[in-house]
């Protein structure tokens, strides 16, 4: 039953006597809200009040590299298997997300057609070319980049709004034009998903990739691990008695 407007009234009166929830910020809540009007605005973009914004030009040399480790190992049994997984989610990507993220779901409340919206937006990006190759990269390039700047995703919860929010904006938005009285009309955008959308899909990406995305991390860490062994090893003089002689 929806709250009537007068208690909402008198409830963001009160509201706004007390300080916002976020650490470390001072200004007083806004409407209903238990967070500011800025720190809700970073919410509703970054996923949480703490992360900075990720933009997809710092994220694309990271996307390379997993690309280049993914064709690398492109015929092993876990690529494969990532891929057809991806593939599924593009074909039904309700059943998909809805399957994957209903155990991490259950305590939220969100809108009955939140999972209606994640398959709207999903085929609007593979209507316009999005592949399951691609969709890997891209979650891929977003895990490594996570990995490598811990700062910039401090949490969970922006890391599953920039997972969702790399394969929305895959592709732009189309405009689209609404007719109205006159003949010429007008053209908009259209809405961008919220953040019940963007939570719902980047939950189940983590919960059906999640494994698949540690393993390539820790493949990362070990090739820079070699590396660095290396050139240690060829900083050392070749008459150091320690070093190893070759036969």
């Amino acid at each position: 039953m929806p709250i009537p407007y007068d208690a909402l009234k008198r409830r963001a009166a009160a509201n706004r006597q007390r300080r916002c929830s976020t650490p470390g910020c001072t200004n007083h809540r806004n409407w209903t809200y238990s967070r500011c009007r800025a720190c809700v605005q970073k919410v509703r973009r970054n996923g949480t009040a703490t992360a900075q914004y990720t933009h997809d030009s710092k994220i694309q040399p990271y996307r390379e590299h997993a690309g280049t480790i993914l064709d690398q190992f492109a015929e092993t049994p876990q690529v494969e298997a990532a891929l057809t997984a991806m593939e599924l989610f593009l074909t039904e990507p309700e059943t998909f997300a809805a399957q994957a993220g209903a155990s991490n779901l259950r305590t939220q409340r969100f809108p009955r057609n939140t999972w209606s919206v994640v398959g709207h937006h999903v085929r609007r990006v593979v209507a316009d070319g999005l592949t399951a190759r691609e969709a890997v990269d891209r979650i891929a390039g977003v895990w490594l980049y996570s990995h490598a700047h811990p700062r910039s995703l401090p949490d969970d919860a922006a890391l599953t709004h920039v997972l969702a929010e790399t394969i929305f904006n895959s592709r732009p938005y189309r405009k689209r034009i609404i007719r109205g009285k006159t003949a010429k009309g007008y053209t908009t955008k259209p809405k961008r998903p919220g953040r019940p959308a963007l939570f719902s899909l980047g939950t189940a990406l983590r919960a059906k990739f999640g494994v698949f995305l540690s393993g390539l991390a820790k493949h990362v860490d070990i090739r820079h691990r070699q590396q660095w062994e290396l050139g240690e090893a060829m900083r050392k003089p070749l008459d150091d008695p320690d070093a190893e002689s070759s036969p």
